[in-house]
């Protein structure tokens, strides 16, 4: 926590604000991966995420697909915890200054990964802040939504729990990993390994949904496979 701490992320006040969120409110849309509601006998669910500041080195080297493809992932990953499908999707682009080709290339990329999953690009928002945002930097924001069952049930004994491996270290930890590299604790080589992008796994988790082959899922980012795996255990 110390380290992440002087990186300039605080995850201590991260937990305090999850802990007063789950004293606040009972609904445990706020503490899931993914929120729903039913609307005239239709259960809808949502998710939102972005890639934290890993998006500065991959826009600084217009890795455009690279930007996509996490986004997806970060998004599709949660949404497959349920048993969902994912139907749309609908994105948030903050600028300094536009740059139209770029922004274009990213948009065209992202409906290309949403095409693989079966999942439409409703839309979005580009909006172009130059008081908020210093110049060069990008932000991008990702909204999926769901239809489907979704029911989950909580693991027991007896139980199988399986774990499909990382191909990295995906969108997380960049503040930190950003950091190092500047302070020379991390060489260029291994800092470009960690721009690889994210592993998208709704299309094989959904799969295993579709043939009642799961009772629940988490996705093993944040606070990590301790406490994200204790959200579905029975204990």
């Amino acid at each position: 926590m110390e380290m992440y701490r002087k990186s300039g992320v605080n995850l201590q006040e991260a937990k305090k604000l999850g802990e007063i969120l789950k004293r606040t409110f009972t609904s445990s849309n706020l503490t899931d991966f993914v929120g729903s509601t039913e609307i005239n006998g239709l259960r809808i669910y949502n998710c939102c995420d972005g890639i934290g500041t890993k998006i500065i080195p991959l826009y600084e080297k217009k890795l455009y697909k690279t930007i996509a493809i996490d986004l997806v992932a970060a998004n599709l990953n949660d949404m497959a915890t349920k048993n969902v499908e994912s139907v749309g999707f609908s994105d948030y682009i903050a600028v300094n200054c536009l740059d139209s080709y770029a922004v274009s290339a990213l948009i065209i990329e992202l409906n290309r990964e949403l095409e693989s999953c079966n999942c439409r690009l409703l839309g979005g928002e580009t909006s172009e802040m130059p008081d908020l945002l210093r110049d060069g930097v990008i932000d991008i924001s990702g909204f999926a939504i769901g239809i489907g069952r979704g029911q989950t049930d909580d693991i027991g004994c007896g139980d199988l729990i399986i774990g499909l491996k990382s191909n990295g270290i995906h969108a997380n930890g960049f503040s930190l990993i950003r950091k190092l590299h500047k302070n020379g604790q991390l060489s260029d080589e291994v800092f470009e390994s960690c721009l690889a992008p994210s592993y998208v796994y709704y299309n094989s988790i959904r799969k295993l949904w579709t043939e009642n082959l799961l009772k629940s899922g988490v996705n093993i980012t944040g606070v990590g496979l301790l406490e994200n795996l204790s959200l579905v255990l029975l204990v």
